[in-house]
């Protein structure tokens, strides 16, 4: 084909190959999901995939084409196709392949000796489209090189008019240009994006395992999509390479932007047309993991970094928004920006330090102190790390950020952590408050190093630091005389408080049973109030949030005892505390365990308002788990099974806590589920008797005493009981008796009944019931009337008048929704306590002592 150069009066050949659908190789993965979103998107007129380079653009339209059972006419465009006069030629000459007519008259003109303007021989070639007998697919692969004003203006004119017969599909790196803005609101078009594009889960799996015949395992697949972001020619690229060595994957060095095939091709294929200006831009900014307009500016010193920043995004692409942070953040993609970072390391790296430094100035001014102490240790001032750090630290304690912390620690050489007493201190504290008691000991060590060389001001400061920390490691070790020890010296120096106390660092993890946690001696009521209460004689009058955690634990240990009264002033002073310090681990115990006392004296509305309340203004997800068990006991409590096991399955899906196990066996018991539930109680039994927390062990022992009584297994139940009436005398525990109603008082009504030898036992069984309201108790067992007979329960009863109607196993288990193994048990029980050994002399005695009817 032959077009006329007007300027010079030559000719050219127009390439053909340029009009060739492009053929992919044999092994491509099939991508159904966009071919479907493409098939849908052919409702409109225009069809724009955008995205930067190395997204397979151009291979998913050749496949999809192939399928769509349209006349497709294909241009690929060069730089060197970017005049209005080759454009139109070369859309043209494609329309003429779909047929020869097509076009016929526009290229008449566009070859004649004068011919016409050309945006009259795009209206021709409109017209012709307009009248040309079916639907039809235009192709334009690369439209961003066609940014001629020119080309831009009969192209937006073309669009503007488009035959409804005509599909356009445009393959582009960036939909800026002029002709593709005004299209964006006329509901003409579709986008697909690069997010559309990128291999994502099971597709990006597929593409190693199936296509490149890769055996990475889950590991090494989560590293390469993190990587490379489903960016398919980072993936091929990183496939050959892991085709010559596997272990790159694991090397900082190999597995990135500095890898020889990426390097070559981010150099060649995307960042070669840069200007050197967006170069010096993206070597600068290629510091930071978030980029903003304001931080640009603050780092490069350049006024105008957001025309930067719109250029990356709308023009090339290599910078993405980051919705979550509304959408004023953006972040270079993780393989661009550690190419840039090496180049910056290796050519300029006397500018380093400054950038770092303009970094950690900007974002400790705007609030972000972790990001300030991360680029103050890039920029080797440790003094202002350390600094940034011993001022945050208490907040990320106080929100139980431990991984933030040890991220932020690690940063640190060892050498300056050893040597630097703020750093010791915070390091302590992180690990005491995960249990890592022994290596917190190793970090106050060096401190009690570092503090003789001070000055008597910091030395008494830091002193204080050391005697508190020890005080609070010695209480959750159990050490009462050593933890009054400690708090009492420091209560004694000024300026008296800790930092770390008066910021209220939690130090209670979210579970509403505060007497089974550390800091209650897990349940040892009388030692616990009587080190509480010399700790309140230290921290009285002193404001701190430490004084709401004496509040909770004092408040939980005068409910155990059933000192209701006592109660109410410890939990309403905790609410006061908590919400005054803005401290969850005081507020919402304090507030549980005052909705707690409501029940416990029959105010069941008062209790339902606190927890509305509370659960209304609590937003942190580890305490709206705790709420969340709290409301399932209690819905058990007031019989609501149903309610309660669907909050169980919404509870599953929060985060963990040793309280949902207690919730699983508590909804499985009401439920009926009684050797499911024991099979959960035993190994946590187990676990709690290893970590000395008598009150959940108590608590678990009454569950499973209840659960074999309900069953009709007595003996197992009594001696359950009678083990958890011992271990709950010796502190005065009555509200884990109390709280467990009717079927706990059925209980220990038979259960009295046969103690004899053990005084102190049954003693302590009256005082239990004596605690009960005196309302009446459904009868749960059929009483034989001879002693030598054990009575029968209601289930027992119910399966021994379908015996008597003749039923099978089978019949029965049907009629009472029971499994037959199930139904064979209740046989087993009913011969055992009649004392028989068939289903007939079952049936004989049953009758005789009038439990059916003849």
């Amino acid at each position: 084909m032959k077009s006329r150069n007007d300027q010079f009066g030559e000719t050219r050949s127009i390439l053909v190959t340029k009009l060739q659908i492009p053929v992919n190789q044999a092994n491509i993965l099939p991508r159904p999901h966009l071919h479907n979103l493409l098939n849908h998107a052919l409702d409109k007129n225009v069809i724009m995939v955008g995205a930067p380079a190395g997204f397979g653009k151009t291979t998913i339209i050749s496949e999809w084409v192939k399928t769509i059972h349209l006349p497709v006419a294909w241009i690929s465009i060069g730089l060197e196709d970017n005049e209005p006069e080759t454009f139109l030629e070369y859309m043209l000459s494609a329309l003429a392949i779909i047929d020869d007519k097509l076009g016929l008259k526009s290229r008449n003109l566009l070859y004649s000796p004068n011919p016409p303007v050309l945006e009259k021989i795009f209206q021709s070639c409109i017209n012709e489209i307009a009248m040309f007998s079916s639907e039809l697919c235009l192709v334009i692969d690369n439209f961003h090189m066609m940014n001629h004003p020119q080309i831009q203006q009969i192209f937006a004119y073309l669009l503007e008019f488009i035959p409804s017969n005509l599909k356009i599909i445009l393959i582009t790196k960036t939909e800026n240009l002029p002709a593709l803005k005004r299209l964006k609101y006329t509901g003409k078009m579709v986008k697909i994006s690069k997010e559309e594009l990128r291999f994502k889960g099971h597709e990006f799996k597929q593409f190693y395992h199936v296509l490149k015949k890769l055996p990475l395992n889950e590991l090494e697949l989560q590293l390469l999509e993190n990587k490379t972001e489903g960016w398919v020619i980072s993936m091929n690229l990183f496939a050959q390479a892991l085709v010559e060595d596997r272990s790159m994957l694991y090397e900082k060095d190999q597995f990135s932007g500095r890898h020889p095939y990426i390097y070559s091709y981010l150099i060649e294929e995307m960042l070669d047309y840069l200007d050197d200006s967006v170069r010096n831009f993206l070597l600068e900014v290629s510091i930071l993991d978030e980029l903003s307009c304001s931080l640009c500016e603050a780092v490069t010193l350049k006024k105008d970094a957001a025309e930067y920043l719109q250029l990356l995004f709308s023009s090339k692409e290599m910078i993405k928004l980051i919705p979550e942070r509304n959408n004023q953040w953006f972040r270079l993609h993780s393989l661009l920006r550690e190419f840039f970072y090496h180049q910056l390391v290796n050519k300029y790296q006397g500018n380093i330090v400054h950038l770092h430094r303009r970094a950690y100035t900007w974002f400790y001014t705007q609030g972000y102190i972790s990001k300030a102490v991360n680029h103050a240790v890039q920029a080797n001032d440790l003094d202002k790390a350390t600094e940034y750090l011993w001022n945050l630290a208490p907040s990320l304690l106080k929100n139980r950020e431990y991984n933030e912390l040890a991220y932020l620690l690690n940063l640190f050489p060892n050498d300056w952590i050893e040597n630097s007493p703020h750093l010791c201190i915070i390091y302590s504290w992180t690990l005491a408050l995960q249990k890592m008691w022994e290596n917190a000991h190793t970090y106050l060590a060096f401190v009690d190093r570092l503090i003789l060389k001070m000055e008597a001001s910091l030395y008494e400061k830091f002193l204080i630091e050391l005697h508190v920390l020890r005080g609070y490691i010695a209480l959750l070790e159990q050490k009462g005389d050593e933890c009054i020890k400690h708090m009492t010296t420091a209560a004694k120096m000024l300026p008296k408080y800790s930092e770390f106390y008066h910021m209220g660092v939690e130090i209670l993890s979210p579970e509403w049973n505060v007497l089974g946690s550390d800091i209650a001696f897990g349940g040892q009521l009388a030692s616990t109030c009587t080190l509480y209460g010399k700790l309140r004689e230290i921290w009285k009058n002193s404001g701190l949030p430490i004084v709401g955690f004496g509040a909770v634990v004092l408040g939980a240990i005068h409910y155990e005892w059933d000192e209701l009264d006592k109660v109410q002033y410890f939990a309403k002073r905790g609410m006061y505390i908590g919400k005054k310090h803005r401290n969850l681990g005081i507020l919402v115990p304090s507030s549980l365990l005052y909705a707690r006392m409501k029940r416990a004296l029959n105010n069941d509305d008062e209790m339902w308002q606190v927890i509305q309340q509370l659960e209304d203004s609590i937003t942190d997800r580890h305490w709206r788990t705790t709420i969340t068990g709290f409301k399932i006991n209690i819905l058990l409590e007031e019989g609501r099974v149903d309610k309660a096991v669907k909050l169980m399955e919404k509870l599953e899906q929060m985060p963990a806590t040793g309280m949902i196990s207690i919730n699983q066996i508590r909804v499985l018991r009401a439920s009926g589920k009684w050797t499911k539930a024991l099979k959960r109680i035993e190994p946590l039994i187990k676990q709690v008797e290893l970590e000395n927390r008598l009150a959940i062990f108590i608590e678990l022992m009454i569950l499973q005493s209840l659960i074999h009584f309900e069953e009709g297994n007595r003996s197992k139940a009594f001696t359950i009981i009678n083990q958890a009436i011992r271990l709950g005398m010796k502190e005065g525990y009555l509200r884990l008796f109390l709280d467990e109603g009717t079927h706990m008082k059925k209980l220990l009504c038979d259960f009295q009944k046969i103690v004899s030898t053990d005084q102190a036992v049954k003693e302590y069984c009256s005082k239990i019931l004596s605690k009960f309201e005196h309302d009446s108790i459904d009868e749960v067992v059929v009483k034989t009337d001879l002693p030598y007979l054990d009575d029968l329960t209601n289930r027992e009863l119910e399966v021994l008048k379908l015996l008597e109607k003749g039923l099978t196993n089978k019949e029965i288990a049907e009629a009472l929704y029971i499994t037959v193994g199930t139904v064979k048990l209740y046989n087993h029980k009913i011969y055992s306590k009649l004392q028989v050994k068939s289903r007939t002399q079952a049936l004989i005695r049953a009758k005789e002592l009038r439990l059916i009817d003849y």
